[in-house]
């Protein structure tokens, strides 16, 4: 029953669309003396004819449906239908458009790329991969059995993933659109193989319109790859001979600085090692030079000590002291000095004799005494008589 009702308003769809079609028309409600509403389409300059409530409802139905609204997209104009593409950025309609095929028509589907064709067209040419684009009319009868069929098809969604990179869009979509009319599209569905030519454009290497069965769909996928393949295979071997170039170019530059790097770091260590050399001769010259400079210092101090000391007592003088001094070579100075000098005089004596000396001491064996406080005199430092000492440097 409710299938004769469908076809029922089907007919009556149909007929009122052949009524319209190509003509002028405005509808206006109207009320019958059973007080049942009806439609009354009045077409222009002419005597309309009106529709029953109960005939009303089913149209209404009717064009509710895909059938119904692909028979009004024959006369009607596109605008008088909303477009879910028509807002969306190319990457966001691409991945709405994978959303709603799912949802018509199950998730069984070739990976559409959800992305601008520029940039899947790129992605292709460094996968080298051919492109297979599908535009998609909502309009066109043949639509649904392709997509059921075909695209939502195990072996040839599987067969696409495999081989091709499949970009798909409704032709309501900007990119749809451009490309439907890039490739001249008439008919629907659509489908195409294309790949990216040195020009920066695409090139189209197949392409059907209408329906077509699985075998000759994976016939036509794989004359493609059989025909054209070579271009990607070509094309991999440029990339790879470009890239063995590269990193034969990168790998020279590399040795190269690191040879330069090289002898850099010799001629650095060699201009370290000159200037070393250069340092260490000056350090000796300079050394040598505060040798001759402090040798003369201690030259005229000595001879100052010499003219400075007192003259040295005869033997037969009072208080007189005979002191023998051993020095750190084992050599001996003898002099006689008086008990009331101080013990600086024995100093400067020392020194003024031998002006090799380091900072000493002078010292007294038994028992040893050592004689650091030069403002004593000989005498209260108990030095008397016949004396030995020796120098004991610091």
């Amino acid at each position: 029953k409710k299938r004769k009702k469908s076809q029922k308003n089907e007919e009556n769809f149909r007929f009122l669309i052949t009524k319209l079609k190509g003509r002028k028309f405005r509808f206006e409600r109207k009320r019958m003396q059973n007080k049942f509403s009806v439609i009354k389409i009045v077409q222009e300059n002419k005597v309309g004819f009106v529709i029953g409530f109960s005939a009303t409802i089913g149209l209404i139905a009717f064009s509710q449906t895909k059938k119904g609204q692909r028979m009004l997209a024959s006369f009607l104009p596109s605008s008088f239908f909303s477009n879910p593409y028509s807002s969306l950025e190319p990457a966001a309609a691409a991945a709405k458009f994978a959303q709603n095929f799912e949802l018509e028509y199950g998730n069984t589907r070739p990976n559409f790329a959800e992305e601008s064709y520029i940039n899947v067209f790129s992605r292709a040419k460094n996968e080298f991969k051919f492109v297979v684009v599908y535009l998609h009319s909502w309009l066109h009868d043949d639509t649904d059995a392709f997509c059921n069929d075909l695209l939502g098809s195990e072996m040839v969604s599987t067969f696409l993933n495999e081989n091709f990179i499949v970009w798909a869009n409704d032709v309501r979509s900007s990119e749809g659109f451009q490309l439907s009319l890039l490739m001249n599209a008439t008919s629907y569905p659509f489908m195409a193989v294309v790949t990216s030519n040195t020009t920066g454009g695409i090139t189209l290497l197949d392409s059907w319109e209408g329906p077509i069965d699985g075998e000759d769909l994976l016939s036509r996928l794989t004359s493609v790859l059989e025909n054209h393949g070579g271009m990607l295979t070509q094309a991999r071997i440029e990339r790879e001979t470009r890239d063995s170039d590269r990193r034969i170019r990168e790998e020279q530059e590399l040795a190269y600085q690191q040879s330069l790097q090289a002898d850099e770091e010799r001629e650095r260590q060699a201009q370290l090692a000159l200037q070393r050399e250069i340092d260490e001769r000056r350090r000796i010259e300079q050394e040598e030079q505060n040798q001759i400079l402090r040798q003369r210092d201690k030259e005229r101090k000595r001879e100052e000590l010499a003219k400075s000391l007192l003259p040295e007592p005869k033997a037969d003088e009072a208080n007189i002291v005979r002191i023998a001094i051993r020095l750190p070579d084992g050599s001996r100075l003898q002099r006689r000095f008086s008990s009331t000098w101080k013990l600086q005089t024995i100093y400067d004596f020392v020194e003024s004799q031998r002006g090799d000396l380091k900072e000493f001491d002078l010292v007294s064996s038994h028992p040893r005494t050592v004689y650091s406080n030069r403002d004593q005199t000989l005498e209260s430092a108990g030095i008397i008589g016949t004396s030995s000492l020796f120098v004991e440097e610091h």
